[in-house]
């Protein structure tokens, strides 16, 4: 068993080179205070990593004041003649707050993105980052019947990915100028400071067959080998739309995980 405990110290972030009350102004939507910018250029600059988003009243506040890394895995293993018996389990959590977006690209450590400056992004902020997996875990068997013959059993799974879909409102001015605002619907993941639970999309599960016979036809040497793959066929999505085309359900799927299916191979040696 391994168990890993990072901690990302001196990250940086990028803000308003000035106050935001001076770059714009604020709406009531609901229960909360949308930020518009004003007219005009807008400059930005790098800070440190603001500490007091990742606070909590506990004597265990300083492994958690920064971005942070924990995970455990374990693996079990069995060998003998004809069998082989793999097992695999792993946890990744990975907390922090990031850029506005979903993927390794915006929701991880050291993304340095306008969005980080604007105040809408602090909606449901702190979260996990992209890392961050609940449970990852493979299983493997295989069992050789004899010299020619060999059959195997194997099923994945992946926890999904932290994901929030996004709020967005339109403004114009007397001219025309519309300006489009973005919140975060729901908080990445798990916020582990106040226990708010946002959402893991995405979960991968796969489990196949494979069977593989060795022999000879004419003095050649041949192979044949038979897969199925997806045995299950549970039709997840593997992506879904961030931005919603209505609010009638929680989950737009953009791509799904391909169907079952059955690959049949052969080799001849000649």
């Amino acid at each position: 068993m391994l168990n890993t405990y990072r901690k990302y110290n001196n990250q940086w972030l990028t803000s308003f080179a000035n106050d935001a009350d001076q770059l714009g102004y604020t709406i009531s939507e609901g229960n909360k205070s949308i930020y518009y910018l004003n007219s005009g250029v807008v400059y930005y600059q790098v800070d440190e990593y603001p500490e007091s988003l990742l606070h909590s009243e506990t004597f265990y506040n300083f492994l958690m004041d920064a971005p942070f890394f924990l995970s455990s895995t374990l693996k079990y293993e069995y060998t003998s003649e004809k069998w082989y018996v793999s097992l695999a389990w792993s946890s990744f959590m990975m907390n922090g707050i990031s850029a506005m977006g979903n993927g390794p690209l915006h929701n991880n450590v050291d993304v340095l993105s306008e969005s980080t400056a604007n105040p809408n992004n602090t909606y449901k902020l702190v979260g996990r980052l992209d890392q961050d997996r609940a449970l990852a875990a493979r299983i493997l068997v295989s069992y050789q019947m004899n010299d020619r013959f060999k059959l195997a059993l194997s099923g994945k799974f992946k926890d999904g990915q932290p994901f929030t879909n996004f709020n967005t409102n339109i403004i114009s001015n007397n001219i025309k100028d519309y300006q489009l605002a973005i919140w975060n619907n729901r908080p990445k993941g798990i916020n582990p400071f106040d226990g708010e639970f946002g959402s893991r999309d995405d979960a991968f599960f796969n489990f196949e067959v494979r069977a593989s016979y060795s022999g000879k036809l004419f003095e050649n040497a041949f192979d044949l080998q038979l897969m199925v793959y997806n045995i299950y066929d549970f039709g997840t999505e593997l992506v879904e739309f961030s931005f919603q085309p209505d609010q009638t359900t929680s989950r737009y799927a953009m791509e799904m995980n391909i169907p079952r299916g059955l690959m049949l191979t052969g080799k001849y040696y000649f």
